[in-house]
């Protein structure tokens, strides 16, 4: 939930007076700061905290190899059964 401060006195879950501080959801702050009645301090959560434990000694993913292709025959165009021969 962002932090807001009150740019102006006005009522929103009750009375708000210039310079108050609350939480207001992301939706709320948005509205309210587009019309000029707050301003967005902080996200609330502020830095997430590092990762625990040890850092991985695994070696980054390489670039996987282009894919190769069958070439096709000399002519460009499969053969066909041979004709039976008429005896």
């Amino acid at each position: 939930m962002p932090k807001v401060a009150a740019l102006q006195s006005f009522d929103h879950g009750g009375s708000r007076r210039t310079g108050d501080l609350f939480d207001v959801s992301e939706r709320h702050a948005k509205e309210l700061a587009a019309r000029g009645l707050v301003r967005v301090v902080g996200d609330g959560a502020g830095d997430p905290t590092p990762a625990a434990g040890t850092p991985s000694s695994a070696s980054p993913a390489a670039q996987a190899s282009p894919q190769t292709t069958v070439k096709q025959s000399g002519a460009g165009v499969k053969r066909g059964k041979a004709a039976a021969s008429s005896s």
